[in-house]
């Protein structure tokens, strides 16, 4: 068998963290702390929305917020679900880098504040992408029947926390 790996190194407080991806879905992160030892803190599989062919048909409505709907699966949403349908940004995901509101022509999208977000930030904790959070929003596709279904947002996000789906939602 033969896997695909990378690594990335960072600093974790006054210990030096490792994180091994082995192919496409799958990154371990260790500690190295002072006494030559490595330990591992957790292994995790990365979590794409667009590749996720069960969405939206088999993820149920949660509830409504600012025009569209939250969907929720269980085993598979953690915190915050997807918000919207047809623009569907999945917030375990979102790393709020803001590339999805910088591109979209028709200003889709709104931050939307998580203040509890920050924990998770100053202690470099990955979300459900593998990725740790840029800051304490997540891009709310507020104004989802704007959408003129370019990809533009979808094409552009570095952790693929975003599925466009036309004929679905606002848009049945």
């Amino acid at each position: 068998m033969q896997f695909d790996c990378s690594i990335a190194v960072r600093h974790v407080r006054n210990s030096l963290g490792v994180f091994v991806r082995f192919g496409c879905d799958t990154q371990i992160f260790l500690i190295y702390q002072p006494r030559w030892s490595f330990h591992l803190v957790y292994l995790m599989t990365e979590r794409r929305i667009i590749d996720d062919a069960s969405f939206p048909n088999e993820w149920p409505k949660k509830e409504d917020h600012e025009g569209h709907e939250v969907r929720w699966k269980d085993g598979v949403s953690k915190e915050y679900g997807v918000h919207g349908v047809a623009v569907a940004v999945d917030f375990d995901i979102c790393i709020a880098d803001g590339i999805c509101i910088s591109v979209c022509p028709v200003n889709v999208f709104d931050k939307m504040d998580f203040p509890a977000e920050q924990e998770k930030i100053d202690k470099q904790i990955p979300n459900d992408s593998g990725k740790t959070l840029l800051d304490r929003w997540k891009a709310d596709p507020m104004r989802e029947k704007d959408c003129i279904f370019c990809r533009a947002c979808e094409i552009q996000c570095p952790v693929q926390a975003i599925k466009i789906t036309e004929g679905v939602g606002p848009f049945a």
